[in-house]
């Protein structure tokens, strides 16, 4: 029960921080917001309590979070370039995940959707149907990898 009101009490202090300013307006739409985050998440944050206990799963985390950013930053220069040249086309890719893990599916499409020149559209169990700015088809085979790359710190061990 307290874990609960310290992430809704945390929620609505995000709220006013991105806000910028104070009223009870904005209460009442925090409370219900973050109340309605609360209720849409409890599965995920309180009852697999393991994810967030366990050191090995936070080191994968972080290395995952390193690993999008590499791959967001690599992207934004190869597609600046693809825009200036003005050689690009968009090709649908589809991609089987190898984990059966949700969660761990739902971050790598999100992951997807937030390098440049993809967009996740569906995401149906392990298989994901990605839209690839490209400039040739051989392009296809880099993004592949690039997605194989978001599921490393989840397939390989820590240990290695």
């Amino acid at each position: 029960m307290i874990k609960r009101f310290v992430l809704m009490v945390s929620l609505l202090v995000f709220w006013f921080i991105l806000y910028g300013e104070w009223s009870l307006k904005l209460l009442i739409y925090g409370l219900l917001i973050s109340l309605s985050i609360l209720f849409l998440t409890e599965k995920v944050v309180f009852k697999q309590t393991h994810l967030f206990t366990d050191i090995k799963i936070v080191l994968r985390f972080i290395w995952f979070f390193g690993v999008v950013v590499h791959g967001i930053i690599k992207a934004s220069f190869l597609h600046l370039l693809k825009i200036i040249k003005n050689k690009s086309y968009y090709d649908v890719l589809v991609y089987k995940l190898s984990q059966k893990d949700d969660l761990i599916n739902t971050l790598i499409a999100n992951a997807i959707t937030l390098t440049p020149g993809t967009v996740t559209i569906s995401l149906e169990e392990d298989l994901i149907t990605v839209a690839c700015m490209i400039e040739e088809k051989k392009d296809l085979e880099s993004i592949r990898k690039e997605i194989s790359q978001y599921e490393m710190p989840f397939t390989r061990s820590l240990n290695a």
